[in-house]
């Protein structure tokens, strides 16, 4: 009996943890919230775990689905996504603050601004881990402000199950063949 309960008590809480925000989408959250004080109201917060995505892909298997949406879900290892609203009457958000305080915060986990751009009312950033991780897939955060509004994800994919939309050859162990045969590699002239 008491097993049971501590069974039941363990799956809830890998459900329950499984579906909050964490990692690097919470560190450049807490970075940006640091950098300007004026405040942000939280929109959604959702993340995405092994267990939810897994679920997601047994449900989507009965549903007769477009196949660059079912590429897309076996693509996705897990991932985390934060709307945030900055408060009224609190002027213009800090981009530049922004760029700093996420890419200090950042760099202290070891990852690596892949993408800067930054202009009057939006900015953008792409971070990517420093060192090459093993294993498939690509692990990346990405903050997008533009004027009040706040958007940070996170997450892993991987890229073969969506090779064949871009119509790049993809052999595992070798990676894309670039060779003329389609995609990227016809519209680059190769």
């Amino acid at each position: 009996m008491v097993g049971g309960a501590v069974l039941l008590a363990a799956v809830l809480g890998t459900l329950v943890l499984s579906f909050r925000m964490g990692g690097e989408a919470r560190v450049v959250r807490e970075a940006v919230v640091r950098a300007d004080a004026s405040g942000w109201e939280r929109r959604i917060e959702l993340g995405l775990g092994r267990v939810p995505v897994a679920l997601v892909r047994g449900v989507a298997g009965w549903f007769p689905l477009p196949p660059e949406a079912r590429a897309g879900l076996e693509a996705i290892q897990w991932g985390d996504v934060g709307v945030y609203r900055r408060r009224s009457g609190e002027g213009r958000a800090d981009g530049a603050g922004l760029i700093r305080g996420a890419t200090r915060a950042m760099a202290q986990r070891g990852w690596e601004a892949a993408v800067t751009v930054h202009e009057p009312g939006r900015t953008v950033l792409v971070f990517v881990p420093g060192k090459a991780e093993r294993g498939w897939g690509l692990r990346a955060c990405v903050v997008v402000l533009c004027g009040e509004d706040l958007v940070v994800a996170s997450g892993r994919v991987d890229g073969a199950p969506l090779m064949p939309l871009l119509e790049l050859p993809w052999e595992p162990g070798v990676g894309w063949k670039l060779d003329g045969a389609g995609g990227l590699g016809r519209m680059a002239g190769l």
